[in-house]
């Protein structure tokens, strides 16, 4: 195994290999990403949606979260 095979420079490489240290917050922030895109629609709805006449409160909209 060389050093270069894990060099930063890899990122933009289609077969390149990240260091450990580069790697885990990358995938932190996918992880944060997929999270939000995931809450923020169920959020937005719960604004606006009305049940028997009544808006959504803060625990209704946190049951649907």
């Amino acid at each position: 195994m060389i050093k270069e095979d894990y060099d930063v420079s890899n990122i933009y490489k289609l077969d390149g290999r990240v260091p450990v240290s580069k790697a885990i917050p990358f995938g932190l922030q996918h992880v944060l990403a997929m999270f939000v895109s995931n809450v923020t629609p169920i959020i937005l709805i719960s604004g606006v949606a009305i049940y028997n006449g009544n808006s959504f409160s803060s625990l209704d909209t946190a049951l649907l979260v």
